[in-house]
């Protein structure tokens, strides 16, 4: 009793705050978004309904005549501390008046709710003779699959400088019944006279030319589109009119030829009464009536490709003469169709004669394009030594004009095969087995693939600390205690050796069974919740709450247990909550005992079938080193995607790569420079290889340094830094450690701290074991092991010392393509060296004196330079270029 009143107290001073009762569960409400309406113009309306369901179903609408409505998406939301589910819809008016959007029903957990109807103003714009619209097509009769060049032309009178916002739809652009590209060549978007027109949802570049219209001068804005009918077409085929609304204010030069209109993709200018003398334009086009025909049957024949459109296909090869599995550049040209853009010749290769000789490239293959002409240059691979020619490829069409089939063919190209001792990786997989081997070994320099997965999105501290503090603990801790009890091999002792979060995890689901046996009768849902989230804090050590429950479906996915069990039980465990601040709003759950039971014994299930005598241990270290870690962040993902569209672009688009490279690396310092919990020495590691793959050598070497602390003792690391030294023109005449050197004292210059720490704590760990032994036994060589442990010890400690005081605070990398260092601190001191410095050109910066450092190079002389041509490894505040 006295916790159904503080709740209740609880309640009422939430809504008391918030000024707000909690939603009625069994009421939908709509809002309007706050602008103008005009007729055949769209605007946002949103549904919401109290509360979250896991799979929402959408609203349904009663039909109307004034409207056209369509669903835009769904998201829940919370709004003065209560949760909802927001629909949002699209609504495009057929008239002007005042108007009423129609209401509707949702069926939301089991009941059927009401959507009322919502009063809408919407105006008429106003006709005018002063603009015309016109969609032309360049024929009324055509085939199914005919490629027809579309022009879309908006004469007007007025001065075009006066519009302020437009709006154009286009049917022909969200017809099932039309496929719509863009017409080759386009319009350039820097070409004098080109402007941005928003059509449809997508920003077309238009073209500017000076027209009449009923003996006036005008303006004509032109594009064309390509339109390609589909299959499922009826004969008789009405493209309904296009329709354009525009703002227009009478400008103060009419005689201005060029465009005022802010040509932006979205234009929202619509969306609230602008002040001054502003008119609303609508104009139409008139409505175009096709009459399309289905391909003939007659004549087609078995291997028709699907092509209309009459054209010729040329194919060249290079080089004549190659060995097995070696690489040919195959050429093909298409010429003579209207709409070349439109053909896609290397996917029609897969089922052709050249596929059972070639191996063919498994990247889609983009056309180089030119007027009346594509072109496709793709490697293909002979599979034996039999292969004498590249065969004839034939490739059968349409011809529209003609009303039947045809086929072009091009002519085979000698080609000469010859057996090879030696193939590489890429091309072993040629050999038979017998005359094709290979020593494969590894290959040093290049740099290496981009790390992905949850390793990114696991926080890791400098010096590569990737153990938990409980693993550290276990290594240090353990020793000294088990070295006790075995001295004292009492019961107590043992005792106090046990963990007892293990001990907690134990009776979890004993303490769990009995609760739930406990609950009494009726049931009160926030007991429910509390002894849940209990189990799940005490048995895995999770956090379930209302929130976000990932943590919940990854030990599903962990444990074995089925989805459809841990959907059900995130279901639970909202309704429970929800039943907790509104009561009367949640039935009873029927056998609840038998239910709880039945969802969580999987789980307990899936954990105690881990368990061994030391898999307990392991598996709660591993459970506290991975519970914090969360899924990939949205700007990771996207990186992954750019960096693996840049790779497969490299091949045949190098430029369009590049422009990729640097895409994926501009989301990878977004993450850097967002608080998101990320491995931050992998993300360096992968930004510094797209930096390196972009040609950007500076930047690649400076974030493969910035990388180092947590890096330091990974071996691709490592390669991928020295190859990008390498590249570098300068050439620096130092006296480098010999490499026998560095193999000798490997435990120095290639472990990280972390590595040597685990080294001291081993040794720890056997000085304790030889303490133990020396109870009992003293054997002449006990005294020889502890001194060699110590020995160890004091040795990685001063390594680690030694590489913490030698790592230089001021290390910097140039940037500059190129830069030259100067005696002083201006531009009229001679320069200092013989030659520029380069980008990636690693220096050590001793002085600022305002724009300039005073750097030491690798070889140990200084000079001056522009601060804006380099940057630090290590930046920090109060230091130069922090």
């Amino acid at each position: 009793m006295n916790r159904f009143l503080l709740l209740t107290i609880l309640l009422l001073v939430r809504s008391g705050l918030h000024g707000q009762s909690p939603p009625d569960p069994g009421m939908v409400t709509v809002r309007l978004r706050d602008v103008s309406r005009y007729t055949g113009q769209p605007f946002g309306f949103y549904v919401q309904v109290p509360g979250v369901s896991s799979s929402p179903e959408a609203p349904e609408f009663q039909p109307s005549a004034d409207f056209e409505i369509r669903l835009t998406g769904s998201a829940p939301a919370t709004q003065d501390g209560y949760k909802r589910t927001v629909f949002t819809f699209e609504a495009i008016p057929r008239r002007g008046g005042d108007l009423r959007l129609p209401g509707g029903e949702i069926n939301w957990e089991g009941r059927r709710l009401e959507i009322p109807g919502t009063p809408v103003s919407v105006r008429d714009a106003v006709p005018t003779g002063e603009m015309t619209l016109q969609v032309s097509f360049p024929k009324l009769e055509c085939y199914v699959g005919e490629p027809l060049l579309v022009t879309v032309t908006w004469t007007s009178t007025l001065s075009f400088n006066g519009v302020r916002a437009v709006h154009f739809r286009l049917p022909l652009a969200g017809s099932p019944h039309f496929k719509v590209h863009p017409a080759f060549p386009g319009t350039d978007p820097k070409e004098p006279g080109a402007i941005g027109l928003p059509v449809s949802e997508e920003r077309v570049i238009a073209k500017f030319s000076d027209s009449r219209l009923d003996g006036k001068e005008a303006v004509k804005i032109s594009f064309q589109r390509l339109v390609v009918v589909q299959p499922g077409a009826p004969e008789n085929l009405t493209v309904p009119a296009a329709v354009l609304l525009c703002s227009y204010a009478e400008p103060r030069n009419a005689k201005f030829k060029g465009a005022r209109y802010p040509s932006y993709f979205n234009n929202e200018f619509f969306e609230e009464e602008p002040t001054g003398n502003f008119e609303r334009f609508v104009v139409r086009s008139a409505p175009v009536a096709l009459k399309v025909r289905p391909l003939p049957e007659s004549g087609r024949p078995s291997g028709f490709s699907g092509l209309v459109g009459a054209f010729r296909v040329e194919t060249a090869a290079e080089p004549a003469t190659v060995g097995v599995g070696q690489p040919v550049t195959l050429t093909l040209s298409a010429s003579g169709m209207a709409a070349p853009s439109l053909l896609d010749l290397p996917a029609l290769l897969a089922n052709s004669p050249l596929a059972a000789q070639f191996v063919l490239p498994e990247i889609p293959v983009l056309p180089r394009l030119e007027p009346g002409k594509a072109i496709w240059s793709l490697p293909i691979r002979p599979r034996h030594e039999q292969v004498v020619a590249i065969p004839a490829l034939t490739f059968s069409y349409f011809d529209p004009e003609t009303g039947a089939y045809g086929e072009t063919r091009s002519e085979p190209i000698p080609l000469r095969v010859q057996p090879v001792a030696t193939v590489n990786l890429a091309e072993a997989r040629f050999a038979d087995g017998t005359r094709l081997r290979n020593e494969v070994r590894p290959e040093a320099g290049g740099i290496f693939h981009n790390r992905l997965g949850r390793d990114l999105a696991r926080p890791v501290p400098p010096g590569g600390w990737t153990w938990p503090w409980t693993a550290w603990g276990a290594l240090f801790g353990l020793p000294p205690l088990l070295w006790l009890g075995f001295c004292r091999m009492t019961r107590d002792h043992r005792l106090q050796l046990r963990d007892p979060e293990a001990v907690r995890r134990e009776l979890a689901w004993q303490r769990f069974r009995r609760e739930v046996r406990a609950l009494p009768a009726p049931i009160e849902h926030h007991q429910v919740g509390r002894i849940l989230r209990r189990y799940f804090a005490d048995r895995f050590g999770l956090q379930v709450d209302g929130g976000d429950r990932g943590e919940l479906r990854r030990l599903g996915e962990k444990l074995g247990v089925a989805p459809e069990t841990v959907t059900t039980l995130e279901s639970w465990i909202g309704r429970v909550e929800w039943a907790a601040f509104a009561p009367s709003a949640m039935p009873d759950a029927g056998p609840v005992e038998e239910t709880l039971l039945a969802l969580v014994k999987p789980f307990e299930a899936g954990a105690h079938a881990k368990r061994t005598a030391w898999g307990a241990l392991l598996f709660a270290l591993g459970l506290a080193s991975l519970g914090g870690a969360e899924s990939p962040s949205t700007p990771l993902e996207e990186a992954g995607v750019l960096f693996a569209r840049a790779t497969e672009l490299a091949p045949v688009d190098p430029g369009r790569a590049e422009e990729f490279y640097r895409l994926a690396a501009e989301r990878y310092e977004i993450v850097l420079r967002s608080a998101l919990p990320v491995h931050r020495g992998l993300v360096l590691y992968n930004l510094a290889n797209c930096h390196f793959l972009a040609g950007d050598r500076g930047r690649a070497i400076l974030n493969y340094r910035r990388a180092e602390p947590w890096m330091r003792g990974d071996p691709q690391w490592r390669q991928a830094l020295a190859h990008a030294r390498d590249e570098r023109p300068d050439i620096f005449p130092l006296a480098l450690p010999l490499p026998w050197v560095r193999r000798i004292f490997f435990w120095h210059h290639h472990w990280t701290d972390q590595t040597r720490l685990q080294g001291i704590g081993i040794c720890f760990a056997a000085g304790w074991i030889l303490a133990g032994l020396r109870l009992y036994r003293r054997p002449p060589w006990l005294g020889r092991a502890g001194a060699a442990l110590g020995g160890i010890v004091v040795t990685l400690t001063a390594s680690s010392l030694v590489h913490a005081v030698s790592s230089s605070p001021d290390d910097a990398v140039i940037l500059a393509g190129e830069v030259t260092a100067r005696k002083g601190d201006a531009a009229i001191y001679e320069s200092a060296f013989s030659a520029p410095l380069h980008a990636g050109a690693e220096v050590v910066v001793l002085e600022q004196r305002g724009a300039w450092w005073r750097i030491r190079v690798e070889d140990g002389n200084e000079g001056w330079i522009p601060a804006d041509t380099a940057e630090l490894v290590n930046p920090k505040p109060g230091r130069p270029g922090a």
